[in-house]
């Protein structure tokens, strides 16, 4: 099933932020990682799919929706980067679209809708010799430290937000 990229003018049915095209063209010059290579344009289109929504259900997006129809987090309006430039309300940056070609990859190496037994409350597991103990604030999902640089200034992520509390 091909892919309906979301172009900045709110497409109908939107499930993409870039097109299996651009995204070849972005691991072309990215060294071409063989999860990627390896993949058929059908494995391919469907890591896009499944990146574009954990982009847009992981994070919590600088500014707002630019129209109450559209499907995904993008466009945006009154956002900025991490240098704050503001793009145009109706362009997808490049960063996520960057950030998108690099969860395709890591979702065709690893599901990105994996859940994690753990739950981040196992304090230690062996197996053998082999022995796995987690720090007291481990995470209990995924993290993607270079997708988190990417997204930086446009983008939280969710499990990142603190909050302040003030007592009166």
């Amino acid at each position: 099933m091909a892919l309906t990229v979301e172009d900045g003018t709110v497409v109908a049915s939107a499930d993409s932020y870039i097109s299996l095209a651009n995204a070849k063209t972005y691991h072309t010059a990215h060294d071409d990682p063989t999860d990627w290579t390896s993949a058929s344009d059908a494995e391919k289109e469907s890591a896009l799919k499944y990146s574009t929504s954990t982009l847009d259900g992981a994070f919590d997006w600088d500014g707002q929706i630019t129209s109450a129809t559209q499907v995904l987090a993008w466009p945006r309006a009154d956002c900025s980067d991490r240098e704050g430039r503001t793009p145009a309300d109706n362009v997808i940056p490049q960063q996520v679209k960057d950030a998108q070609c690099e969860l395709a990859v890591v979702h065709l190496g690893t599901v990105l809708t994996s859940t994690y037994d753990r739950d981040g409350m196992v304090a230690s597991e062996q197996a053998g010799p082999v022995k796995i103990e987690y720090q007291d604030g481990a995470p209990g999902e995924a993290t993607w430290p270079y997708i988190l640089r990417l997204l930086n200034g446009l983008a939280l992520r969710r499990s990142s937000v603190a909050i302040d509390i003030e007592r009166a």
